[in-house]
């Protein structure tokens, strides 16, 4: 097994923060996803650890997330239903469906990541960086 080395940023209250904000990731082999907030990652590991201390900037609620959905209709989900039937089988998406994939969703937003990407790099046509921040 690959050791992963692990980075802290730590504020003056003790909370801790993932370098270049955070990333989120898919499943296996892209990212690996953390039980404990305080395994922090560095971003640039092959997997990437993703940040399991997810905060939105927009609604300020804690970032849920759950690997194996795959979202059915795209254009028909509710952000805050999704949050609350996260760990159940939310309308719209199919339990299990796909390994690779990780839904994220606050209260007003969700994504669908299956590989990695750093929540400081702002990608074209995608406000999740504006959203989604380490806690």
């Amino acid at each position: 097994m690959k050791e992963h080395k692990v980075s802290r940023n730590v504020d003056s209250q003790g909370k801790i923060y993932c370098p270049k904000g955070g990333s989120i990731v898919g499943g296996s082999p892209y990212g690996l996803y953390p039980v404990d907030p305080s395994d922090v990652g560095l971003g640039t590991h092959d997997p990437v650890i993703g940040c399991s201390n997810l905060l939105c900037h927009a609604c300020g609620s804690p970032v849920r997330s759950r690997l194996g959905l795959v979202c059915i209709d795209p254009g028909d989900v509710n952000p805050k239903a999704l949050y609350q039937q996260i760990n159940k089988e939310p309308l719209g998406f199919r339990v299990n469906a796909d390994p690779q994939v990780r839904i994220y969703v606050c209260q007003c937003h969700w994504k669908s990541e299956t590989m990695a990407t750093d929540l400081d790099v702002q990608i074209q046509g995608d406000p999740l960086g504006t959203f989604f921040t380490s806690e």
